[in-house]
């Protein structure tokens, strides 16, 4: 299991798809993040966007695995809209 950031992304559509929603309403720097599966050849598995996306958040700037993959956490660099969802 491999999970791939991209900061730079433009989409602006929010949640988890198991692929990229189309069309894209395209911004700059929203972020999004890429988890890909390795069975015989490495494939696309989900489509990861905050769900308080926002244009220069920059989802996505940091990524993590648990272990077993069975967790991951994206990071927003530029996330500054102060709605915590753990609060």
């Amino acid at each position: 299991v491999l999970l791939v950031g991209a900061n730079q992304e433009s989409g602006t559509e929010a949640g988890v798809w198991l692929q990229p929603p189309s069309p894209f309403t395209l911004n700059s720097d929203y972020g999004a993040a890429y988890l890909l599966q390795r069975a015989g050849g490495w494939g696309f598995d989900s489509y990861i966007k905050a769900h308080n996306s926002h244009q220069t958040n920059y989802f996505g700037d940091a990524v993590a695995l648990s272990g077993d993959a069975s967790v991951a956490i994206v990071g927003a660099f530029g996330e500054s809209s102060g709605n915590n969802p753990f609060m």
